[in-house]
């Protein structure tokens, strides 16, 4: 398919074919916007990962369904990415490792089963629960472990304290 010009207009005009096909555009080379046989269409950016030349493999990145996200937006931040990945960064690889990142309840679970448990008092790895599901997991639980600053733990400790009963000496 020859390249056009992707605008709303456009990418409304692309028919859906008997498998999924990816129309580019003819200013932005690597901005495309992928369409379904079922119709469904979204835009997508390609690029090679730096340090492999034409002997790598092609990235291709979704940006967001066309139905959400409007062509200079998309447009926009395909040219951010191919921009990063053209100074070395390959952007696929980090946005799988960032969906693969551990949020704090599944690392204090990994702790809690590989250190604590083997190595304590079952009275104490009890203790160490009890900590962590009635002060931690409701507040930081959910959040990415490696997204966890320092302001955060002093809020979380400011506010254990705020309910205590005595003051700490």
């Amino acid at each position: 398919m020859t390249a056009i010009k992707l605008s709303k207009t456009s990418v409304a005009q692309l028919p859906p074919k008997s498998s999924t096909y990816v129309a580019y555009d003819k200013d932005l080379a690597g901005f495309g916007c992928r369409v379904t046989p079922a119709g469904a269409k979204s835009w997508v950016v390609e690029y090679r990962p730096p340090g492999g030349g034409r002997r790598a493999a092609k990235r291709r990145l979704t940006l967001g369904s066309t139905g959400t996200l409007n062509a200079d937006r998309a447009r926009s931040a395909a040219k951010d990415i191919l921009a990063r990945a053209r100074l070395g960064e390959d952007v696929a690889s980090l946005r799988t490792a960032q969906r693969k990142a551990l949020t704090l309840t599944e690392l204090v679970s990994r702790y809690m089963d590989q250190e604590v448990r083997p190595t304590r008092k079952v009275s104490t790895a009890r203790l160490y629960d009890t900590y962590f599901n009635r002060h931690i997991r409701a507040v930081l639980g959910s959040r990415v472990a490696r997204d966890i600053i320092k302001s955060d733990l002093i809020k979380l400790h400011r506010q254990i304290g705020a309910g205590s009963r005595a003051p700490r000496t």
